[in-house]
């Protein structure tokens, strides 16, 4: 049986300089039971529980201790998520947007911070039609993760070091996106987005683990998708 893949466009090779500008098209399968999470992406809920939240609110915390081997104790950990006004927290199925995305990544061998793609492909991953709400959606998503402020007291897992230590960032650190995906042949009409260095280092160090992230997308319940991870 043949697989249905997604076409996702990825700077490959070093030749000439025309051809870095033009993205190649890695074969993504839609259907992806070998997939991967971040280890700490998946240990802390990153949204609140429904689509629906309070706009008034835009800051959300956790918070729990965990013995510390390195420190012979236990330590508080505290993650605070802070949205921006303009697009505010996020969302369960912005959360489903950020782990398509770490797909995409894991496509492309987390090799490089920034990562092409474009929406049609992004909604196949999703297995979300490809409509006009839905391309919205994924509009809002990025922006959103753009927008978000992380802050991890305690509570980021370095994988080098093997010790748990401060970080605070945006989730993406830069985002294009291409309405008009026709004439997609160069890295200027293609839509990219670009993971935070924190967030890439800990690809790179392999702090992720296996998902079966077609298994997660059939999940119906946020909270069974949030416990999956």
């Amino acid at each position: 049986m043949t697989e249905n893949v997604a076409l996702v466009p990825e700077v490959v090779g070093a030749a000439s300089e025309t051809e870095q500008q033009r993205p190649q098209l890695t074969l993504v399968p839609t259907r992806i039971t070998e997939g991967r999470d971040e280890l700490n992406l998946a240990e802390w809920p990153l949204s609140a529980l429904s689509d629906k939240s309070d706009p008034s609110i835009k800051t959300i915390y956790f918070e729990d201790k965990i013995f510390d081997r390195s420190r012979n104790e236990y330590i508080p950990r505290r993650v605070t998520i802070t949205g921006s006004d303009a697009f505010g927290l996020p969302t369960p199925l912005d959360e489903e947007v950020l782990l398509a995305l770490i797909q995409l990544s894991k496509a492309h061998g987390f090799t490089s911070k920034r990562v092409y793609f474009n929406r049609y492909q992004l909604l196949q991953i999703l297995k979300l039609p490809a409509n006009g709400q839905n391309y919205k959606r994924i509009e809002q998503a990025l922006n959103r993760w753009m927008g978000v402020t992380m802050y991890y007291k305690n509570a980021w897992r370095d994988r080098k070091t093997q010790s748990w230590v401060d970080e605070s960032f945006h989730m993406l650190e830069r985002v294009k996106i291409v309405t008009d995906e026709r004439h997609s042949a160069s890295s200027d009409t293609t839509s990219y987005f670009e993971w935070n260095e924190a967030v890439f280092k800990s690809f790179q160090n392999g702090n992720v683990k296996a998902l079966n992230y077609d298994f997660f997308l059939s999940i119906e319940s946020a909270i069974a998708k949030r416990l999956y991870r």
